[in-house]
Parts: C-alpha cells; structure tokens; sequence
C-alpha cells in the first residue's frame, strides 16, 4: 500500500524537489563538469533532501493532530527512507565502479 502510494505521488514529489534545489541554495552550490565526482555530488545533495524530509516528518509525527495527519508523516519519512537507501546502494555501486576503472 506505501509503495503503491509513493509512487502515486511521485509527480507531485518531483515537482516538490524541483522547487526546493530551486530556492534553496544550500542544495545548489556547485558547478560541475559531468565528471563521475558530479554524479556524486548530486546523490550527495539527494541524500541530504531526504535527510530532511525524514527530519521534517519526524517532527510532523510529533506534533500531529490526527491520524490522517501521521498517515501523511508516515509516508513522507518512508519514502525518504527508501529514497535515501537507493541513493546510498548507488553512490556505493559508483565507488565500487570507478575505484576499478582507475
């Protein structure tokens, strides 16, 4: 049911995305090349999003008034959780890659 869920809204949370690495610029402060150490750098910048989407929906958790409320909190921090996950196995598999290629 969660995935079927983050996966419903995964125009919706691109979109989101989108308009965070926009605004914010802790999220856009480098230029790169298009060098592999770019591809790095961007699953880097993935993994702090949703380190703060896991963050923010932790304290939405905490502070919510109701269970539709923790439902959409709960959602939230699962798929940043699983973002995050796929964004480690492949900045790893990035690693893994390129250190044998050099």
């Amino acid at each position: 049911m969660m995935e079927t869920a983050c996966l419903a809204t995964w125009r919706d949370d691109l979109r989101v995305v989108r308009r965070v690495l926009q605004e914010a610029p802790r999220y856009n402060n480098f230029i790169g090349d298009g060098s592999v150490n770019d591809y790095n750098e961007n699953i880097r910048v993935l993994i702090q999003i949703t380190t703060d989407l896991i963050s923010a929906a932790d304290k939405g958790q905490a502070e919510c008034i109701d269970e539709n409320c923790m439902s959409l909190f709960g959602l939230a921090k699962d798929c940043g959780y699983r973002i995050r996950a796929s964004a480690q196995r492949e900045f790893s598999a990035h690693d893994e890659k390129y250190s044998k290629a050099g």
